[in-house]
């Protein structure tokens, strides 16, 4: 009985010498990071801190050095920034970001730190700014875009980030078509005047203009 106790102490004391918590500090001494290692590795809570006393930057769940579990990062004014959950140190499932003010911004879904799935991004009053999707990261399937009064102002469709965008008037009229290729600006967007001719003309290549022309005779 005596050598399974005097074992089960030196199991105890191994296990507490093999786990700690490092702290580094800013130039003035307050906290700048909270590392737990275990075994060598992060493993537990990691918290960075911003350059302001008690204000935290990011707080992250490791496990054997990697991020597996709850990821917040936060803004300094104290609101969340960015929400997600992180397996074995890749994104899976939804990326929440936040405006400083507290409003939920937009929505990224992620399958093995790749966007894949459903976004949607909103106004400040929470109204649904934008709902489409990604495969492998590139735009893909049908998007929409609506103002803060939630009226549908622009559609497009899209196959691996190869795609075009129509946005409307307020009386639902084309306004503006602009095309994209591999998640970028490439070709000619287009602007249409009341009577559905062309008055303006802007050449994209890979989201940097080439060229722009304007016909005076056919502007709104």
């Amino acid at each position: 009985m005596r050598k399974i106790l005097l074992l089960s102490c030196a199991v105890l004391f191994l296990c507490a010498s093999c786990t700690k918590t490092e702290k580094t500090y800013y130039p003035d001494g307050h906290v700048q990071s909270s590392i737990q290692y275990r075994f060598g590795k992060e493993n537990g809570k990691t918290i960075y801190y911003y350059d302001n006393p008690n204000t935290v930057e990011i707080e992250v769940e490791m496990k054997n050095g990697k991020r597996h579990g709850e990821f917040n990062r936060y803004y300094q004014n104290g609101y969340l920034d960015t929400h997600c959950q992180y397996v074995n140190d890749s994104i899976e499932g939804v990326e929440t970001n936040y405006t400083a003010n507290g409003e939920k911004a937009q929505e990224f879904t992620y399958v093995r730190g790749v966007k894949n799935g459903p976004h949607r991004a909103y106004h400040i009053t929470g109204e649904l700014k934008i709902e489409g999707g990604f495969k492998d990261d590139k735009f893909d399937g049908d998007w929409k875009y609506y103002d803060d009064r939630g009226v549908l102002v622009g559609e497009g469709s899209f196959n691996k980030g190869t795609g075009e965008v129509v946005f409307y008037d307020k009386r639902g009229l084309p306004e503006r078509k602009t095309r994209y290729v591999d998640n970028k600006k490439d070709g000619t967007e287009e602007y249409y005047n009341t009577s559905g001719d062309v008055y303006k003309e802007i050449v994209f290549k890979q989201d940097r203009i080439v060229s722009e022309n304007t016909d005076s005779t056919k502007v709104r």
